[in-house]
């Protein structure tokens, strides 16, 4: 196996499920994901019709520093029954994505990750990583195509994770823990008559906890040195539990 370190950290969703891999050369990653909405506790079923997938994109440079790209697509279905007040169809509340029957979003994320990362002069304890994003967001469903509405949201986040790597002969382990901080904003035309834009704002918290995997493949193929990684996860994002996994490779 080679002697570089691959560091595995979460930024999409997703997510963010985005998966960047750190090597000591520059380097380009492509992964593919998907989350399901799950509930443990509730008495309908477990497994709900609430899901993203996402194809994501990554580059490493210099070591410490990542960039990322994500685009994704996510289904909120989250109820058996919707109930909305006289002469309305969509609720444009806070709580949209639980309200509304067969909501789509479509979405594309830019973010950058500075990752702090011990050395065998310098060890840390647990490593580090900070990083900031950009999600631009489209909405759609039913009720929006009869109303002819245009529905669209803007989030900033924050996100910082704590991670550590276990070393075996042909995998390595990266548990790791992320929280992120979103600010969203999202808008709707009010008035179509006076195209009058109307918007309100959300902060969420979203916590991550994941168990990366990488492997080598040389273990199984000589003539490949190309990494391959998969990644569970469970996450608590807009109030619910939703568990996602993850998979791609590294290219240096």
């Amino acid at each position: 196996m080679k002697s570089n370190k691959h560091l595995i950290i979460l930024l999409f969703s997703t997510l963010f499920s985005q998966t960047h891999i750190l090597p000591e050369t520059n380097a380009g990653m492509i992964s593919f994901s998907h989350d399901r909405h799950v509930d443990f506790f509730g008495e309908e079923k477990f497994i709900r019709n609430s899901y993203k997938n996402s194809i994501n994109l990554g580059y490493f440079y210099n070591q410490n520093i990542g960039f990322d790209l994500s685009i994704g697509s996510s289904n909120f279905d989250k109820k058996n029954e919707y109930t909305f007040l006289d002469g309305e169809t969509f609720n444009f509340s806070k709580a949209f994505r639980s309200e509304n029957e067969k909501l789509l979003e479509k979405d594309f994320i830019f973010g950058a990750t500075y990752y702090w990362v011990g050395s065998e002069k310098n060890p840390l304890p647990l490593d580090l990583s900070i990083g900031a994003y950009f999600k631009n967001s489209t909405y759609e469903n039913q009720a929006l195509n009869d109303l002819d509405q245009d529905y669209f949201g803007k989030t900033f986040g924050i996100r910082l994770s704590v991670f550590k790597e276990y070393i075996d002969e042909n995998i390595r382990i990266i548990p790791r823990i992320t929280l992120n901080r979103l600010n969203e904003k999202n808008i709707y035309v009010l008035d179509p008559v006076t195209n009058e834009n109307t918007s309100f704002k959300n902060s969420y918290y979203h916590l991550e906890l994941s168990m990366p995997i990488v492997f080598d493949q040389k273990k199984w193929n000589e003539n490949t040195s190309t990494p391959f990684f998969i990644e569970p996860m469970i996450i608590n994002k807009y109030g619910n539990t939703h568990l996602s996994i993850s998979f791609g490779f590294l290219f240096d």
